[in-house]
């Protein structure tokens, strides 16, 4: 029988630190190329076909070399940190009815990380931690050695976008093969994004390539209903390949985002590990955490009117919207929590051809929302328009006396002066400056 074909995978070689390439006369691999990794392409009798198995030049590559290069392809970015470890499986800010199958969905993940076979499809509305537990697979999967890659579809379309307009055939040609042949591929955010014919078209052609050759495939969505585009949701229901996965809605429903703040996030800041004395301070900046930390629980208990948070960076104050906000959540209320620069980009992002959101419709949300959190105002850098924008919402909230949390590094003086009078207004508002100094600067973080 002839031996079976086996074509070369790019997993982001580091060819300047890898030990294969500092052997004599620094051979290349004339198996893989250096890629590290094989498929099978031929001899369809082979228990291997269509399956990813590592070259043996990979033996000559030590653990952290490996690491770094898995990292790299990975494409990962900012979630290359997430793992399971950081996850809340207790569901604590999931609505009771839901904690269950929430716990029972996670350990499904962990599972299917431990045993990458076949499709995941990760279910849940936005912010209830559908891509950090789809990163945290892709770094399961780096700390035992593999290779798994990571986009997010708005990404993909940009990358496709690009050698779409330079026409650019081999480049193009390229992208589509990294992720049709990816051992393992997440493809987050699905069905967010309107597509054109001819994007939708290549998104079918590497899920059609990956369904037929039944490659390690996650998914993450909203929700997967007849409304999917009828070639991709037949594949993603699947039975025969695929599982999917629900995180819950009661959560997500009761939390909208803008900016990196999720659910996940989140969670991981309470009022119980916000500590005033923390790194020995005493004195005045110790008075004046105890202070801000009383006022914020006795809020989180009985919102009414604004809550304005003034002091600079590392001081606590984002620590503190966001334990007033899972204090909410748990207590059943709508919150939107939204980075202000990043909410200004969203408003202005409504009007691209590409974007699935109505500025209309995103808009009505912030205004009327139960508890809107504005974090870090003051720090955009924003077109006229846009900053006419959050006047608006601002001052719809303010007579509305909607209840509204304001975080700033800047002085009310600072401030465009319209937005500044509504938040030193002391018929609504509280305004509490926080003096302690960066908890980063000089200790452990705390807080």
């Amino acid at each position: 029988m002839n031996q079976p074909i086996r074509t070369a995978i790019s997993i982001g070689d580091d060819s300047s630190t890898n030990k294969f390439d500092q052997i004599e006369d620094k051979a290349v691999c004339t198996i893989c190329s250096d890629a590290r990794f094989v498929r099978v392409t031929k001899d369809l009798t082979d228990p291997k076909f269509g399956k990813v198995e590592p070259c043996v030049c990979s033996l000559y590559e030590d653990d952290q070399t490996r690491k770094n290069r898995l990292e790299r392809y990975s494409q990962l970015g900012p979630l290359k940190n997430r793992s399971f470890e950081e996850i809340d499986k207790t569901g604590r800010l999931i609505q009771p009815s839901d904690q269950k199958r929430y716990r029972e969905a996670v350990e499904l993940i962990e599972h299917f990380a431990e045993y990458p076979v076949g499709w995941l499809v990760i279910t849940g509305a936005h912010g209830v931690g559908k891509s950090h537990l789809a990163a945290a697979i892709v770094n399961k999967l780096i700390e035992n050695g593999e290779p798994g890659l990571f986009v997010n579809v708005a990404d993909f379309l940009d990358e496709l976008r690009s050698t779409y307009d330079d026409e650019n055939e081999t480049q193009y040609n390229d992208i589509l093969e990294k992720y049709k042949e990816a051992p393992l591929l997440v493809v987050d955010d699905l069905g967010s994004y309107s597509f054109t014919n001819w994007a939708e078209e290549k998104l079918i052609q590497i899920i059609n390539h990956r369904f037929n050759a039944k490659t390690a495939t996650i998914f993450t969505c909203r929700e997967v209903t007849i409304d999917t585009e009828s070639r991709i949701m037949t594949k993603l229901l699947d039975p025969g390949i695929s599982q999917v996965v629900n995180l819950g809605i009661g959560s997500a429903a009761l939390l909208t985002t803008t900016g990196a703040m999720e659910l996940d996030e989140i969670k991981q800041f309470q009022f119980d590990n916000f500590d005033p004395k923390a790194r020995g301070l005493k004195g005045e900046y110790r008075k004046n955490l105890e202070g801000v930390l009383q006022l914020a629980r006795h809020w989180a208990k009985n919102p009414e009117g604004w809550l304005v948070f003034l002091g600079g960076n590392g001081c606590g104050k984002t620590h503190l919207a966001a334990a007033i906000t899972g204090s909410r959540i748990s207590q059943g209320e709508d919150v939107a929590f939204a980075n202000v620069p990043d909410l200004l980009d969203d408003f202005r992002a409504t009007f691209n051809n590409f974007s699935p959101n109505n500025f209309e419709a995103k808009f009505r949300k912030m205004k009327d929302v139960s508890l809107l959190v504005l974090d870090d105002m003051g720090a955009q850098n924003s077109s006229s328009w846009a900053e006419e924008k959050l006047y608006q919402l601002v001052n719809y909230r303010h007579l509305k006396k909607s209840p509204t949390i304001i975080t700033t590094n800047c002085k009310l003086g600072d401030i465009q002066p319209r937005i500044a009078s509504r938040l030193a207004d002391i018929q609504i508002s509280t305004v509490y400056e926080i003096t302690a100094p960066d908890y980063r600067i000089g200790g452990t973080k705390i807080i």
